[in-house]
């Protein structure tokens, strides 16, 4: 009886100590590794992200390169007020390099230049002066002309067009609303930029 009862207490602590192991070893032990491995999973899918972005660092660097060009042109293309003068002068000749007759250019630059002063927008900021203009030419004449607009230093949008041909001759009249951009900055300022 003695072996038998040493047996079972034997076979009972063994089961304790199993059971033991289990719950307070085992399980707890598993619990860290797996969360050990989400945490390095959840790291390495970082990295993976992290990687990504800077391989892009490149690309994203020439789209910023191009983007500081892109301003950079755009800037040199807006008009001051006293170059407005040469600006439609130019415009002149491209219209008369391509047969077209400028009969009427109307805009208020005073008015809008003291506009832009007294509401309190900053020196840097610029502004469309909006302009009339009323042209004679052929169709392709002036087709012509409104292709090659784009090769100007400066930037004129062209928006409404009214055209009416002349009674007995190949010409047309054209009322076109037009607008450029101009800064209040002086030259200097301006190619400071």
């Amino acid at each position: 009886m003695k072996s038998q009862t040493k047996f079972w207490i034997l076979l009972g602590f063994t089961a304790a100590l199993i059971t033991g192991y289990f719950l307070f070893g085992f399980l707890p032990m598993k619990m860290k590794i797996d969360q050990a491995n989400a945490n390095m999973t959840r790291t390495e899918q970082e990295i993976n992200a992290s990687i990504q972005r800077i391989r892009q660092i490149p690309a994203m660097r020439d789209l910023r390169d191009e983007s500081r060009l892109t301003v950079e042109n755009l800037q040199k293309r807006i008009v001051v007020p006293d170059s407005i003068t040469s600006a439609m002068s130019r415009l002149k000749s491209l219209c008369a390099e391509h047969q077209v007759k400028i009969i009427a250019m109307n805009f208020s630059t005073d008015s809008l230049l003291y506009k832009s002063r007294v509401s309190g927008a900053a020196p840097s900021e610029s502004f469309e002066l909006p302009i009339l203009f009323e042209l004679e030419g052929r169709f392709l004449d002036v087709g012509m002309m409104m292709e090659h607009v784009n090769r100007l230093p400066f930037t004129i949008g062209f928006t409404d067009f009214n055209m009416s041909t002349q009674e007995k001759s190949d010409k047309l009249n054209m009322e076109a609303r037009a607008s450029i951009r101009v800064s209040p900055l002086r030259n200097e300022q301006t190619a400071k930029r």
